[in-house]
């Protein structure tokens, strides 16, 4: 009996078998099952397989779903390596990259398709009998033409039969119309009809590709890129982009957000004209499946400006990724399967034998610290920006320098800015701003303008000449590790982004972030290439003969800290949530899953470096993880640490340029401090060494939340975030 393995879009650990008769079927077609009592389509992982179970019990796939596009081979391994190391299903995988919308898009599409094939045939059919009836007639007026008739008869004859010719003439055209139509298509290719603006689009000539300027040399870098610096640097991206285009291969922009994918389309637009194609949830389900079309049929080239799930596009000659603003936490998925775009782009890249590049006025400290552990090369954009002045609120407030939550030094440079004629842009940190505002107009009632931090992300802050920053300790949440990270990407962000000059008010005016802002250049990245400046605050240091590349200053500092604390980048931190609308169920499965962890991790692999966790330590903890778990997690050394359960960190949704919060969960949750924590939902964190035992202890800790699930019937209560954001 001929089996196959496929992939459902469920949360399963295995890959069901099926039956198919069919001779041609291959791994990435896509069928038509029963799973459940429900139909599913499956796309097809593996064929002519041996199955582990009782054959009887196998059912038939429905049919094969031929009018559907088969998978390729890279879709397939990205899944596999999303799957495997955010131990997530494949299953999880697939619906994400093919969700059930789009996969009913095709549907409809292809029954279109179908429906349209079959009135083109049948007209042809028509079409032919009709030929065949007139040739018919033509033939008997030929044969009566041939005897013997009066003048008057045989020019009636001759009219006929010339009538009878036209007639010809005109289906033979039909019928050779009707050949001509393109088949499996509901009229114009998907390459024809994409463009950004609703007009169609055609391969795009040599002076759109290049942009109009000449690309950079070596856009095809061997290594992934870090790409750091101001606004400048989008002019080498886009020339990477130009040369990649000239050479006949796709090129992928992620943005983190449809706020900046607006941003950068109008330039794209100027520079690449129709090969541009903008890929994100804003966008109709249609034209999406029309931009996979394209792009599987590699009618190109073309650029795709998209938001992560851009990642799971069907690339058939991709040549370059970049990753601008690399750094922002939108790129990771909140939920399953919880990946990161940023580090699958440069995943992708490889697959594809592709260009990376990851860009950032701030880069993340995992794309540093990969500059450092040479996985990674940097390159460097000069940042020009203002004066800064940092304004201790706690030191103003004892000498009567507060006037309500503006500081009289504030105060004083933003009546001078006013009067010269200027504008001013006051920020903080949280929304609403109605009481801020109000403040505001009590003593400038034009001049200034407030907005959110987060709101300044994308805003033109370049023709202001006063940028000033209020409440900026309420971006140290002390709960979160990379709280220090995150205030010194916001500061540094801004001040990348304009000529004039910053104020920033804080209680912690002391705070080493303040410290290495401005300074005339780049503070983390002066003396690329060079020796780095010994640092008053950096109280640590990097491995010994590790080379800096430049890199020093506040981020050597924060670098220096995540080592000495084993936290990221040096270490892996994996968090298990707990679900459950239940108070005291939650309460209690988190804490038997925390008590089985902690011992897990005090005893076994998971314990101090250089023992072994064997079946006899899991057959004696408090729940029964079973033999799969014990194989699992036998002859692996090493530990890991772990805390909680406790509440998860808050979250705040992104915010639209009228401060209210994006309902669309497809393009990202930021991390910073905000909304309340899910009362329901309690995290177990644990912390995993990066060595090369680090696969195998995920696996390990995979297999025992399994275990613990089905042990207690727990199953759908448990979820798993590797590299939480």
């Amino acid at each position: 009996m001929p089996y196959i393995q496929v992939i459902l879009p469920l949360r399963l650990g295995w890959e069901p078998f099926y039956r198919c008769d069919e001779d041609d079927v291959a791994p990435g077609m896509r069928a038509s099952v029963r799973f459940a009592g429900r139909r599913y389509i499956a796309v097809v992982s593996a064929v002519g397989v041996e199955p582990d179970v009782d054959e009887k019990k196998i059912l038939a796939i429905d049919s094969l779903e031929r009018h559907l596009d088969p998978i390729s081979e890279r879709e397939l391994k990205l899944w596999r390596f999303i799957a495997d190391y955010y131990l997530c299903s494949i299953g999880e995988v697939y619906k994400m990259a093919y969700p059930a919308g789009k996969t009913s898009g095709e549907q409809v599409k292809a029954r279109a398709v179908e429906r349209r094939e079959l009135l083109l045939q049948k007209a042809r059919e028509l079409q032919s009998k009709r030929l065949e009836k007139l040739r018919e007639r033509l033939s008997a007026k030929e044969k009566a033409l041939e005897g013997r008739h009066g003048d008057k008869v045989r020019l009636e004859l001759e009219a006929a039969r010339d009538r009878i010719l036209e007639e010809i003439a005109a289906a033979e055209a039909s019928l050779k119309a009707l050949d001509s139509e393109p088949v499996g298509s509901e009229g114009a290719g998907p390459a024809d009809a994409l463009s950004v603006n609703g007009t169609r689009s055609s391969t795009p000539s040599t002076a759109a590709i290049t942009g109009g300027e000449g690309g950079e040399a070596g856009w095809k870098s061997r290594s992934p890129v870090l790409l750091v610096g101001g606004p400048d640097r989008l002019a080498r991206i886009f020339g990477r982009i130009a040369e990649c285009l000239s050479s006949g291969r796709d090129a992928l922009l992620l943005v983190p957000d449809i706020g900046l994918s607006k941003a950068l389309q109008q330039e794209l637009l100027r520079r690449f004209a129709s090969a541009v194609m903008v890929y994100n949830s804003a966008e109709s389900a249609s034209r999406r499946r029309d931009i996979a079309s394209a792009l599987r049929e590699g009618a190109g080239p073309h650029i795709v400006l998209g938001t992560r799930s851009a990642i799971f596009l069907p690339f058939k000659q991709l040549g370059l990724v970049v990753v601008e603003e690399e750094h922002d936490s939108f790129y990771k998925q909140d939920g399953a399967p919880r990946y990161n775009a940023r580090d699958m782009a440069v995943v992708l890249a490889g697959l594809h034998g592709a260009a990376a590049v990851l860009s950032s006025p701030t880069p993340s400290l995992e794309s540093l610290h990969n500059v450092l552990s040479g996985r990674y090369s940097l390159e460097r954009v000069a940042i020009s920006s203002g004066g800064i002045e940092i304004v201790d609120t706690t030191v103003e407030a004892r000498k009567r320098g507060m006037v309500g939550s503006l500081s009289r030094v504030l105060i004083a440079k933003m009546d001078k800015v006013i009067k010269a004629g200027g504008e001013a842009l006051l920020l903080r940190p949280w929304s609403p701003l109605q009481d801020l505002e109000a403040e505001v107009k009590g003593i400038f009632p034009d001049g200034v303008r407030t907005a959110t931090t987060w709101q300044a992300r994308r805003m033109d802050i370049s023709g202001y000449a006063l940028v000033a920053i209020i409440g900026t300790d309420a971006l140290l949440d002390k709960t979160d590790f990379r709280a220090d990270e995150r205030l010194w990407q916001t500061l540094e962000q801004l001040r990348s982004r304009f000529s004039g000059e910053m104020l920033i008010q804080t209680r912690q005016g002391s705070h080493p972030a303040y410290a290495h802002l401005g300074g005339g250049s780049h503070p983390a990245y002066a003396h690329l290439g060079g020796e780095g400046q010994a640092d008053p605050h950096h109280g640590g240091s990097l491995s010994e003969g590790e080379d800096d590349y430049g890199i020093d200053g506040y981020v050597q500092l924060l670098l220096a800290e995540r080592k000495d604390f084993a936290l990221p980048p040096y270490t892996r931190i994996v968090e298990v949530a707990v679900r459950d609308s239940n108070p005291a169920r939650l309460k209690k499965l988190s804490s038997l899953l925390a008590s089985d962890l902690r011992r897990l991790a005090s005893t076994g692999p998971c314990g101090p470096a250089g023992t072994t966790y064997g079946t006899a330590v899991l057959s004696g903890m408090g729940t029964n993880f079973g033999t799969t778990a014990a194989t699992a997690l036998n002859n692996t050394t090493g530990g890991f640490s772990m805390m909680g359960p406790f509440p998860p960190m808050r979250k705040e949704r992104a915010s639209d340029n009228s401060g209210n919060p994006v309902k669309n969960a497809a393009d990202g949750i930021s991390t910073t401090a905000g909304s309340e924590s899910s009362p329901d939902t309690l995290i177990i964190r644990i912390t995993l060494p990066r060595d090369k035992h680090l696969t195998a202890r995920k696996k390990a800790l995979a297999t025992a939340v399994a275990s613990f699930e089905a042990s207690y019937r727990y199953t759908g209560h448990i979820y798993i975030d590797v590299d939480p954001a």
